[in-house]
C-alpha cells in the first residue's frame, strides 16, 4: 500500500497561538543566510511597528503543527510581505508558493494596489519564486558598517535631540521613498528608544540622524539631509559616533544620497537585499486553501 498523504491546512495566523507562530518562525529561519530569532515580545513589537495584519497573514499546518508562514502588512493602499518561511523538513514541496499566492490574493481582495518585499541577495530560490509570481526588482537595499570614528566637521553645529524632533524632517528631507521598515510611522513607534542628532546653520536644520544605541554598536535607523548639504550629514554621523565607533545601517537604498556620504566616511557595504514590488492590478494565479503532499 502507498504511503498515506499528509493533509495540509492554510489558515489565518490569528487561528494559532502567537507563541506557536514564533516557535515555527524561528525554526524556519534558524538556517537562513542571516539566522533570525525572535522572542514573543520582539514579535509583538514587529507586528505593531510594521503594521502587520495577522488576520490577513497565513500559516500552513501539517498534522496540527505550523510548518510555514507569511505575514502581510498594510499601510493605506500599499502592502508588504515579510517573514515568508518554511521549516526545513517541508521545503521543496511548493508550500512557499502557495503561501505567496494566498497572501497576494488577500492583498488584492483587500483593495491594495501593490505589495513589496525584500529578499537577501544570494537567496536564489526565493528570488526566482517572486519573479515567477510577477514581482519586479526595484533596487538594492544595503547593509553598511563602520568601525572607526569619522573626523569631526568644523563650522557646523550638531546638537543631540530627541528622535521625535529629528523625525519631523523625515518627509521633507527624503526625496525618494524609504523602505517599508524605515517608513515614518515605523520610526515613530521606535522613537522612545532612539537617540537623535541634527546639524544646523544659522538656525536652519540641514541634516538629521536617529539611531538605536547599545554597548556593542550604534544602529542607525534613519538619516537624511537637504540637497547639497553633504558636509552637514557628515557632521551628524561623526558626532553620533563619538561615543560608539562601531556603527551599522540596515536597509539603506542604493540610490539614497546618504550612501555616497557614508561611503566617503569609510562605511563598507557588507550585504544586500533586493527590494521587489508587485502591482496587483490584474494579478491572477491559482490559489488553494487546502492541499495534500504525496
Amino acid at each position: 500500500m502507498g504511503k498515506k498523504a499528509m493533509s495540509l491546512m492554510l489558515l489565518p495566523a490569528t487561528d494559532v497561538r502567537l507563541a506557536d507562530f514564533v516557535l515555527a518562525f524561528n525554526l524556519a529561519y534558524q538556517d537562513y543566510i542571516v539566522p533570525i530569532h525572535f522572542d514573543l515580545d520582539q514579535m509583538r513589537q514587529l507586528i505593531k511597528r510594521e503594521a502587520v495584519d495577522l488576520s490577513a497573514s497565513r500559516v500552513v499546518l501539517v498534522d496540527d503543527e505550523i510548518v510555514g508562514m507569511a505575514m502581510l502588512a498594510k499601510r493605506e493602499k500599499r502592502g508588504w510581505i515579510g517573514g515568508v518561511g518554511v521549516v526545513p523538513e517541508q521545503r521543496g514541496k511548493g508550500i512557499g508558493r502557495i503561501l505567496m499566492q494566498e497572501i497576494i490574493a488577500i492583498a488584492q481582495d483587500d483593495g491594495l494596489e501593490s505589495i513589496q518585499l525584500e529578499v537577501i541577495e544570494g537567496n536564489v530560490p526565493a528570488y526566482n519564486l517572486y519573479l515567477s509570481l510577477g514581482f519586479r526588482t526595484l533596487r538594492k537595499l544595503l547593509i553598511v558598517e563602520q568601525d572607526e570614528v569619522p573626523p569631526l566637521v568644523e563650522g557646523i553645529i550638531v546638537r543631540s535631540t530627541s528622535a521625535a524632533y529629528a523625525l519631523r524632517f523625515h518627509d521633507r528631507f527624503h526625496a525618494r521613498p524609504t523602505p517599508w521598515q524605515r517608513h515614518l510611522s515605523a520610526l515613530r513607534t521606535l522613537a522612545i528608544h532612539l537617540d537623535g542628532w541634527t546639524a544646523t546653520r544659522e538656525g536652519q536644520v540641514l541634516a538629521y540622524a536617529v539611531a538605536w544605541p547599545s554597548e556593542s554598536q550604534l544602529r542607525f535607523m534613519d538619516m537624511a539631509f537637504l540637497p547639497g548639504e553633504t558636509e552637514a550629514m557628515k557632521a551628524v554621523v561623526a558626532a553620533a559616533q563619538q561615543e560608539q565607533p562601531i556603527a551599522r545601517f540596515v536597509n539603506l537604498a542604493e540610490d539614497d544620497p546618504v550612501w555616497s556620504v557614508l561611503s566617503e566616511l569609510g562605511y563598507r557595504h557588507s550585504m544586500s537585499q533586493f527590494q521587489m514590488e508587485l502591482s496587483l492590478k490584474g494579478w491572477a494565479q491559482e490559489s488553494n486553501h487546502e492541499f495534500h503532499l504525496p
